[in-house]
Order: structure tokens, then C-alpha cells, then sequence
């Protein structure tokens, strides 16, 4: 892959500074790959951080991009890693990598807009239109179906294998979307404010009991269609949309798309 380090045009005869007077360029970005990124977490960064704001209020966000869009190998960084820093060689897979790179750049791009910055060199950005429903659509995703065992249904929230895990790294920017969707998720999802978890534990404990019923009969049960009905279930709960809403409208300056309806 061409060094990314390497783009320096600057856009519309303006150059742009970071904190230290530095020219804010994409190699200023990934120098903060290293202080950002550690091999098992998301580091919480000095508040005079170029950053600072986007990592330490956005942590869960950045930690969905790294874990789902990138080609690093973490077996690899382990072998590489025997008697060196793990933390720094994984920072050296993740600037070397062009599929997180692609996201990440994206995610510091818009952050820095909100700011009246930008990156000089990296091409301007549109925000994605997302209507709710869209929204409610990706995020119910992260209420997953995950095997069936014996008559019941194991099943995972905003932890490893969901919707969208398996699905291919193809550089759409909408996966930043479910980076924020699995943020708020997560975020809210034992707060009492919100009651979407709730409803998410009736609707698994009503299709558990379907399923068992269905298993004494010797029926066929087809996970796919499990999993439709629960992303249809959470679709349409209001306490779920109140949350994404509540979340987008304190964070919709650095996100990269915009809700229309």
C-alpha cells in the first residue's frame, strides 16, 4: 500500500494546525493511531490531544471500528510480539492497514469539521443521509440470535458475533453507522432511562419457549427466521429510538451522516 503519510495538497490555499502548530495532515492522523490503539483496548487520551474529545467520549464507537474494520491479523501482531511491545507493533499493523485506515481517517475527518478543521490533503466528505428507520434497522442487528442449543436459543448483545460481523469489509462508509448504533446500544442498554433491554429479554424469553415447544413437537426451527422476528421486535421499539435519537442529537457534529426523513 502507497504511504498515506505522503498526501500533503493543501485544499482551497488553507493550511490547518493541530494543538502544537503542527500542519494537520493524514500522517498527523496516524501518529495518533499509536496513543489511541492498544492491542486488547481503546486508550483515554490527554485532554491537549488533537483527538482528545472524540476518543475519550467515543471509546465503545472506535473500538467497533477497529474490531470490525480492519484486515490486522491479531494472531500475527502476538507472534510478532514475543519480547517486544504488543501495543506498538499493533499500531504498526493498524497504519499500515487501508481498510481501517479508510474509516478512521473518516471518523477524525468530520471530528475535526465540527472544529472548523480539517485534514489538508483528504478529500472533503458528504454526510451519509440515514432516515430512522434505517437507524432502528442497523441497531436492532445487535440483538442477535447466535446458535440454537439443545431447545433454546443462545443469544449475544453488542459481544462478538452479531447482524453484522460476518458481513464483508467492502470500505461503506454506512459501517461507521453501526459504529455509533453499537455505542449507543451498548451504552444505554441497563440504563433505567431506556427500557429497550427489557423488552429485547420478553421477546428472547417468549421465542425460547415457542422454540421449546416447537423442539417437543419435532419441528423445524429455522434460526434465520428467529433472528428476522427478534431485528422486527426491536425495530419498532420506541424506548430504542428515544435512545439512538437522544444520542445522535449530542453527537451529530462528528458523525458522518445525517437523519432525514
Amino acid at each position: 500500500m502507497k504511504s498515506l503519510t505522503m498526501l500533503t495538497i493543501v485544499l482551497g490555499g488553507s493550511l490547518f494546525f493541530d494543538l502544537v502548530g503542527q500542519p494537520i495532515n493524514v500522517g498527523t492522523i496516524q501518529q495518533q493511531i499509536p496513543l489511541i490503539f492498544k492491542f486488547n483496548h481503546i486508550d483515554s487520551v490527554a485532554s491537549n490531544t488533537l483527538l482528545a474529545d472524540l476518543v475519550n467520549n467515543n471509546r465503545m464507537y472506535l473500538d467497533y471500528v477497529v474490531k470490525n474494520n480492519s484486515y490486522v491479523d491479531y494472531s500475527e501482531v502476538k507472534r510478532q510480539s514475543v519480547g517486544r511491545n504488543i501495543d506498538s507493533i499493533f499500531a504498526k499493523h493498524l497504519i499500515a492497514d487501508s481498510v481501517f485506515n479508510f474509516y478512521f481517517l473518516e471518523s477524525a475527518y468530520f471530528f475535526l469539521s465540527s472544529q472548523k478543521k480539517t485534514i489538508n490533503g483528504y478529500p472533503p466528505r458528504e454526510k451519509l443521509i440515514v432516515s430512522k428507520n434505517q437507524l432502528l434497522s442497523i441497531a436492532s442487528k445487535f440483538f442477535y440470535a447466535e446458535n440454537i442449543r439443545g431447545a433454546r436459543i443462545s443469544w449475544k448483545v453488542c459481544a462478538g458475533i452479531n447482524g453484522y460481523r460476518q458481513s464483508a469489509m467492502n470500505l461503506d462508509r454506512m459501517h461507521l453507522v453501526e459504529a455509533f448504533c453499537f455505542m449507543t446500544v451498548f451504552k444505554f442498554l441497563f440504563s433505567p432511562e431506556y427500557t429497550y433491554e427489557k423488552r429485547f429479554s420478553e421477546k428472547m424469553g417468549e421465542i425460547n419457549q415457542s422454540i421449546s415447544k416447537a423442539a417437543a413437537e419435532k419441528k423445524t426451527i429455522n434460526l434465520e427466521v428467529i433472528r428476522e422476528d427478534m431485528y422486527a421486535h426491536m425495530v419498532g421499539d420506541k424506548s430504542l429510538e428515544l435512545a439512538l435519537i437522544s444520542e445522535y442529537e449530542k453527537k451529530k457534529e462528528i458523525l458522518n451522516f445525517k437523519i432525514v426523513d
